[in-house]
This record gives C-alpha cells, structure tokens and sequence, in this order.
C-alpha cells in the first residue's frame, strides 16, 4: 500500500490518457483525499481530473445548476459524508424525531441523487457511514431506536438497500474500511491457527469488561449522575482569571472539543443521567 505522501508525489506523473472527471463534494476537508484520489489514479494508469467542491456545500452544488458542480461535468460524483457532522444534526434533532433519523436523512439523499441524474449522466459513489458509537446509552445502545449508534446503522443498511436498485449509485465502504483497519487488534491469526480462537489476547479484557457492564445495568448498578469541574473541563481557560471573553469554547480550534463535549453533556442529561457542577 502506497504512503500519502507516495501518492503526493505521483500527482505530478499522472498519464497523459484522457482524463476522467471526478468532483468531490464533502461535508469535510478534503483537499489532501483529493490529492489521494488524484495520486492513486495515477499510479494505476488513470488521469483523474477532480474538482473540488468548498466544505460542506453539497447541497448548494448539487441544487444549484449553475454550481460548478455542473460546469465540471463529472463522469463520476463522490459524495463525502462525515459521521462527526451527521452527529451534530442528530444530537439538534428534537428526542420525539430521532427514532426516524435515518429514514429522514435517506430521503434528503434521495433527493440529490434525483437531481444529479435530472441533470447528466454522472456515477455517483457515496460514502456510508463509521458506526461511531457516542457511548451515551452503552451497550443499550443497540436496543433503543433513540440511540446515534442505532439510526447510524440503519443508515448504513437503507443505502446497501437502495443502492442494490439504483443502477448509478455505488457505496464506498469506510465502515469495513474502519473495522479492518483495526482488526488485526481483535483477532490475531497465529493465535487462531494454533488454537481456534477468533478474538485476540488484547481484546478479551474488553469484551469482558462490557459483558459485565450489561449485566450490572440489568442488576440496577449504574450510574445516574456526572459531576464536573468548570474551568478547563467546561471551557478552555480559568473565568476568575482569564476573563469570560477569553475563554475557549465555539466551533474553532480547541474550543471545539469543549463544544462537543457540552454537547455530550447534553444528550446525557436527555437520556435521564443527572448533571451537577463542582467548582470554586
């Protein structure tokens, strides 16, 4: 497997072939996929040609038919989508909506999908979904339609669904890519060869860990209330001492783990888990 920065390099000796016009759209940054995507076409003998769309303006490209989107002509369409982004909409989904997430979503994709074959004869590949689990209901997680893990599932299996019919849609698979990028941690072939096991050393200690887990959520012995600190925890800085205008919190730099971790909060005080404040 090539480095990124091999594919870097390969950029520059792309073949002269005729090239294959590739526009990425992505909820995210994706100038150095852009150079990967560019790099690896040509280190398998394709001139890839690929336009890139600003961050996170897929819909704006894809309804507007004057976006440059359109003006491209794209023989192939990547729609990049993010598990970070699809769970900042979930956690501003109202509790009452979240049991159909997933169905609601697919019907906004549905929609591009429609707009882009109403306008060319592009291939569109679509990224599904990391199945990030936001550990805010456990292993319960995967018995309650309310959960981020549940609908992120699901989601995963109405675009295998969908794409099975639509003859234009194909699925780039980041979730199997994700898990097989770490599945030499779980299972540990010579252990297996030898001996029948399928999970690795490393990884009994956690499976055991969330199999007692659930039995002690079963038995009543979980936790009920989070208590935090507010100064560095809360938000970056010290209030009595850096002022409240300088503190660190918003969608920027590292006010944006303080962010998400309110969040966080949040969907935990939703789930019915009691919040308190301890601080000077």
């Amino acid at each position: 497997m090539f480095s990124f920065n091999e594919l870097k390099k390969a950029v520059k000796n792309k073949p002269s072939s005729k090239a294959i016009k590739i526009a990425v759209l992505a909820d995210h940054p994706s100038q150095l996929m852009h150079i990967a995507i560019e790099g690896f076409g040509a280190t398998a003998g394709f001139n890839f040609e690929v336009y890139e769309a600003d961050i996170n303006q897929i819909e704006q490209e894809i309804l507007n038919p004057f976006s440059g989107l359109y003006q491209f002509q794209p023989d192939y369409i990547f729609i990049s989508i993010s598990v970070q982004q699809l769970q900042n909409q979930f956690y501003e989904t109202a509790t009452t909506a979240r049991t159909t997430f997933a169905e609601a979503y697919l019907v906004q994709l549905k929609n591009f999908i429609a707009t882009i074959k109403s306008s060319g004869k592009s291939k569109i590949i679509l990224s599904n979904l990391i199945e990030l689990n936001d550990s805010i209901f456990g292993n319960f997680a995967n018995k309650t339609a309310h959960s981020f893990l549940f609908q992120i599932r699901k989601l995963n299996v109405e675009l295998m669904q969908w794409s099975s019919i639509e003859p234009s849609l194909f699925i780039l698979d980041v979730q199997t890519l994700a898990i097989q990028s770490v599945f030499c941690a779980t299972f540990a072939a010579p252990l297996y060869i030898q001996t029948s096991m399928v999970f690795s050393l490393d990884l009994l200690p956690v499976m055991a860990k969330h199999f007692t887990n659930i039995v002690a959520a079963i038995q009543g012995k979980f936790k009920k209330c989070v208590v935090i600190d507010l100064d560095n925890t809360m938000w970056g800085g010290i209030v009595g001492d850096d002022g409240w205008e300088n503190l660190q919190i918003g969608n920027l730099g590292i006010g944006k783990a303080f962010s998400h971790f309110q969040h966080w909060l949040k969907e935990l005080k939703h789930r019915g888990i009691i919040l308190c404040v301890c601080s000077k």
